[in-house]
């Protein structure tokens, strides 16, 4: 229904009760799996900018009262490259989207207060490798420690390309594979296996 907002996914994420329902308790969880299957984009955060704000889509927009979230984002650059500016979405066009900004927000929240807590992230939408950016660029890096959080995050397209539609499948049947089995593997190896039969099923693409 309408709780399926980016809203609720973040007050999920960090134990906000204003949910609605179950959310990951603040303290006493070790480890956190959260995948994610979307349509995802990104647009500059201005006229004229080189950088970038990526986002990807829900199916219903969060409420007027809490749309302070976006603060901390440059939405407004949608507008620069809006294919349909006229087009009316019922709201704010922003308010249905999730930034990646906003999510790090939500983990470096909870890895503040709960720094031993494991993050396993899936990414499945195009252009999910901006998502990753908090790992990999040398300012989050500096200020926020990102080298030293203990996330596992797989994305499936790099930041402006299209996602590969059928590796989130893989990855979960190797997944359950391995904790039926024990749990013998790493999730290097279960991603290694979900990528060794990606290829074997389409030989063509290498």
């Amino acid at each position: 229904g309408s709780d399926v907002n980016a809203a609720t996914v973040l007050r999920v994420l960090c134990g906000d009760t204003r949910a609605g329902g179950r959310t990951v308790p603040p303290e006493g969880v070790g480890s956190v799996m959260m995948v994610i299957v979307s349509h995802g984009h990104a647009h500059p955060a201005g006229q004229g900018s080189k950088n970038h704000e990526w986002y990807m889509h829900f199916p219903h927009p969060v409420r007027t009262e809490d749309d302070g979230m976006y603060d901390i984002v440059s939405h407004r650059g949608f507008a620069t490259v809006d294919p349909h500016p006229d087009w009316d979405w019922g709201a704010p066009k922003h308010r249905w989207k999730l930034y990646s900004q906003m999510l790090f927000q939500a983990h470096h929240t909870v890895l503040q207060r709960s720094p031993r807590r494991r993050l396993v992230l899936f990414h499945q939408f195009c252009l999910s490798g901006g998502t990753a950016n908090f790992m990999r660029q040398r300012s989050y890096q500096m200020y926020c420690g990102t080298r030293r959080w203990p996330v596992f995050l797989v994305v499936t397209a790099g930041r402006f390309e299209a996602a590969l539609g059928n590796f989130v499948g893989l990855w979960v049947e190797e997944l359950v594979a391995s904790l039926r089995g024990g749990g013998g593997r790493t999730l290097g190896g279960v991603y290694d296996a979900a990528e060794a039969r990606y290829w074997g099923a389409s030989p063509e693409l290498k």
